[in-house]
């Protein structure tokens, strides 16, 4: 409707009057704070994470600075989609693979600290030879072990780099991560996105370069993309390359920004540059997800070997012997 030429206020209206539910009363509430004199992009924002996501609100935010609301509405509701369905598919993958570690970890603690010294204490296991005939099963089961918390401790120290890390020093953090390949873009992709995604609207509807890398480097969550805005904004200043300041862009996205001719140019750069931003946060995630699936399943089929080990070959060896 705003792309048609009908008002903020009159648009709003129309969706709360002809909805129901969820949909009425979030358009009611904007609707209510674009009255008080906010435009549609302060009126989402100030609506918080409850009635739209942060990327969303951080799009749309970037399509009115740039004059073209209808547009930033319209891929923020595309980005989301996509992003959902991303999500969607990796959280099923992700959520079983952390349950088929944990089951695991729990078969091969539970067989060597309750089910073995359980058995042992048989009269029956104590004819068979006792532990001494399974030393090798339970060191074998020990180092399975060991590498199991190793793994999680890597897990826990990469998942709390990307949350609490980057909160505390978060230009320091992605220096870091930056280092890491696939993990960087799993954790940086989609903010990058969203950024290049504002930036090529900005520069699209004229917005001049200093003005667009300010808006950005203020705009921007604080990390090593928000430090190349702002000095991306102080080389257009003096003059010099501003596609060299883009340090965390690859030398060919610095190289295709640097030959851009004019200002269409450049913003289909920014463009094929967010693109690709979220074409890897997909790739990225799929892949991550398909390791920890199989590096689940690899610990699975272990703790039955161990469990097997441990339990059922000392009994099936001690009734060999026993028929002898």
């Amino acid at each position: 409707m705003l792309a048609s030429g009908v008002g903020a206020g009159e648009a709003l209206k129309l969706i709360r009057d002809t909805f129901d539910g969820r949909v009425r009363d979030v358009a009611h509430a904007l609707l209510l704070k674009v009255e008080s004199g906010l435009t549609v992009a302060e009126a989402i924002e100030e609506a918080g994470t409850r009635a739209f996501p942060e990327a969303v609100s951080a799009m749309i935010k970037a399509g009115s600075h740039s004059g073209a609301t209808w547009k930033a509405l319209r891929d923020a509701m595309s980005f989301e989609r996509e992003i959902r369905a991303i999500r969607k598919g990796s959280a099923k993958g992700i959520w079983s693979a952390i349950g088929g570690f944990a089951a695991a970890a729990a078969f091969i603690f539970g067989t060597v600290f309750w089910m073995l010294p359980q058995m042992m204490k048989s009269d029956l296991m104590k004819l068979a030879g006792g532990q001494e005939n399974l030393r090798w099963a339970i060191e074998f089961s020990y180092g399975t072990g060991y590498v199991m918390a190793a793994l999680a401790g890597i897990a826990a120290f990469f998942l709390l780099l990307a949350t609490v890390g980057r909160k505390i020093a978060p230009v320091l953090v992605d220096a870091l991560i930056l280092r890491i390949p696939v993990y960087k873009d799993f954790v940086l992709a989609r903010n990058n996105y969203i950024a290049f995604y504002a930036m090529s609207m900005l520069v699209a509807t004229g917005v001049r370069l200093e003005q667009a890398f300010s808006l950005m480097a203020k705009t921007t969550p604080p990390g090593a993309l928000r430090n190349d805005f702002a000095r991306a904004r102080e080389a257009v200043r003096r003059g010099s390359p501003w596609a060299l300041a883009m340090k965390t862009l690859h030398p060919t996205d610095r190289a295709a920004l640097a030959s851009s001719m004019d200002r269409d140019q450049v913003a289909k750069a920014f463009s094929a540059i967010a693109d690709q931003y979220r074409d890897l946060y997909a790739q990225r995630t799929a892949a991550i997800t398909a390791i920890l699936q199989a590096t689940a399943m690899i610990f699975l089929v272990l703790s039955g070997l161990i469990m097997f080990a441990l339990t059922i070959l000392p009994l099936l060896e001690l009734s060999s012997k026993m028929t002898a």
